[in-house]
């Protein structure tokens, strides 16, 4: 296992990668937290968010998996659905160009169903 380095521009976005070998094989692992806030601060993070995701993702050319907390409870992801607002629209549009679907069924605090990526 090896840790992934990330630029400095991104030094404020709560996120950790690894790249996991297998024989041959590699597994890149990105971990990331999004807080529970929706300000224009928070906005501008979601942002570099996603511009640090896209340069982790980009060139890899093997499987890699994103998770964490994304804080977006409102995405229904057997309906395929969200809140129309520029967070969940910038987050779902990132999931549809890179090819990225949900894995997990988890509940969330408020004892909702989630699908979390």
């Amino acid at each position: 296992m090896s840790e992934v380095a990330i630029s400095i521009k991104y030094e404020n976005v709560e996120i950790c990668c690894v790249d996991v070998k297998f024989g041959s094989d590699r597994l890149r692992v990105i971990v990331y937290y999004h807080p529970p806030r929706y300000t224009a601060a928070d906005e501008q993070y979601i942002d570099l968010s996603l511009r640090c995701f896209s340069g982790l993702l980009s060139g890899v050319a093997s499987q890699a998996i994103l998770m964490g907390d994304f804080n977006f409870p409102k995405t229904d992801w057997i309906q395929y659905t969200a809140p129309a607002n520029s967070f969940y629209d910038k987050f779902m549009t990132f999931v549809n160009e890179n090819g990225l679907d949900s894995f997990n069924l988890c509940y969330n605090q408020h004892g909702g169903k989630t699908y979390r990526i």
